[in-house]
């Protein structure tokens, strides 16, 4: 799956002019914890990362118990980019300032989408982790993200749940084969056996090669 993200103007530390600094309210449905390339941990949360401007620093606040043995809960940004995909706030880009802090985020990456903030993800380098935040079930638009959602629900084993999100993936976009292949998944533990194989067949049919390196993957 590809996400397509806002492309941004290339403007590391603001070395072509300075960039807009903005508060922002980001409201998350689910979390996700990788750590050195594997996910640790993930979830549902409904939750703010709420970040002020003060003095021209990103002040960062995150008050979420099931995610805050991974990451502190208040650290601050002095400094801003736009690189690539993401607006790129950061502490010491060209690490001037010494060790990292434990459990600090030394990297912000905001991610819009048609102008709007829908991921948001903390990189720490003590330990070497990125943290990344979601927007809530209701506020999402594009079938990557309720496919996204739909693979946390049905890790919960919250099948109804799952069916419904890739189901509104499959309202947007009825030829995405992921949406298809995770719906026939969840239909079958769910013990939807006729509705699994319509579903999985319906993804054969769009793409056999990628249905089979799914099949492989999850089975």
């Amino acid at each position: 799956m590809t996400e397509n993200w806002d492309v941004q103007p290339n403007n590391v530390l603001e070395t072509s002019g300075l960039l807009d600094r903005q508060p922002f309210t980001f409201s998350y449905g689910r979390f996700e914890v990788w750590k050195d390339g594997k996910l640790i941990d993930s979830g549902f949360s409904k939750n703010r990362v709420i970040a002020t401007i003060e003095n021209r620093y990103l002040i960062v606040k995150i008050e979420d118990q099931k995610i805050n043995n991974h990451i502190n809960s208040f650290f601050k940004f002095p400094e801003i980019s736009a690189t690539g995909n993401r607006i790129l706030w950061s502490k010491d880009l060209q690490n001037k300032r010494g060790l990292p802090e434990k459990n600090t985020p030394d990297l912000c990456s905001l991610f819009y989408r048609n102008s709007k903030l829908t991921k948001v993800t903390f990189t720490i380098f003590n330990p070497n982790i990125l943290v990344e935040y979601y927007q809530q079930k209701n506020d999402i638009t594009t079938d990557v993200d309720y496919i996204a959602f739909g693979i946390e629900e049905l890790k919960s084993n919250d099948y109804m749940s799952a069916i419904e999100s890739f189901t509104k993936a499959l309202e947007i976009n009825p030829k995405n084969v992921y949406a298809h292949f995770h719906r026939a998944q969840t239909h079958q533990l769910a013990g939807n056996l006729t509705n699994s194989i319509i579903d999985l067949h319906n993804a054969m049919g769009l793409d056999i090669l990628k249905t089979n390196e799914l099949i492989q993957k999850y089975y």
